[in-house]
């Protein structure tokens, strides 16, 4: 019968189990070393056992969402159009990341494996996607949301200036003629024009009558 069980904690002085309770190992992610043996009734003692690279994680995994292209952003939400798609990546430096799950809008949550890519629909409003993951000490992580407005409309652009005359079905402008080019996005969701591209580069041009097809 075991009369008393001692142990050393990495550097620590030795303990006897009876007297210190057990071992509490306190440093994260270092390899932590747990030496111990048992002595009977009668003083045999038995040969120190050894017990290495214990690592202690208590940290929880990070995952983030990763879009194809870059969102845009205004007063704190992320436009996009559904052309887009998502990977997702985890990360855990101590015990590794074990699993990542996420859901879409109200879909059953799903386990993700890298590389796959995710996509949500075409219809145009505010999508959410919710994720995390474990780790393989088994901490999971606050579940994250990204909230993505999606805007498939394109934008539409008016050109107005003067004309001289009109010949043959065309117009007839000169270097004193002055461009109008006003565009607007008129969405569902619409997130405003970015930019318009102006291909009069101030001479005198003849511009075909164009018409819609």
């Amino acid at each position: 019968e075991s009369k008393d069980i001692r142990y050393i904690l990495n550097e620590d002085i030795e303990k006897d189990v009876s007297s210190s309770a057990y071992p509490i190992i306190t440093k994260e992610s270092v390899a932590n070393t747990l030496r111990y043996y048992s002595i009977d009734t009668v003083g045999n003692k038995e040969e120190v056992k050894v017990l290495a690279n214990i690592k202690i994680d208590k940290t929880k995994p990070s995952t983030i969402l990763v879009p194809k292209f870059p969102f845009y952003q205004a007063e704190g939400k992320n436009y996009t159009t559904s052309a887009n798609s998502y990977i997702l990546s985890a990360s855990d430096n101590i015990s590794g990341v074990d699993l990542t799950k996420y859901s879409i809008n109200q879909l059953p949550v799903t386990s993700y494996q890298s590389p796959a890519i995710i996509t949500i629909s075409e219809e145009e409003k505010e999508h959410s996607i919710k994720y995390f993951s474990t780790d393989k000490a088994e901490n999971i992580e606050d579940t994250k949301e990204t909230k993505i407005i999606i805007d498939n409309s394109s934008p539409k652009t008016e050109l107005s200036f003067y004309i001289t005359s009109t010949i043959d079905d065309k117009y007839l402008i000169n270097d004193n003629s002055e461009f109008t080019l006003t565009s607007t996005d008129q969405g569902k969701l619409p997130v405003g024009v970015s930019k318009i591209i102006d291909l009069l580069r101030n001479k005198s041009v003849i511009l075909q009558k164009c018409y819609n097809s």
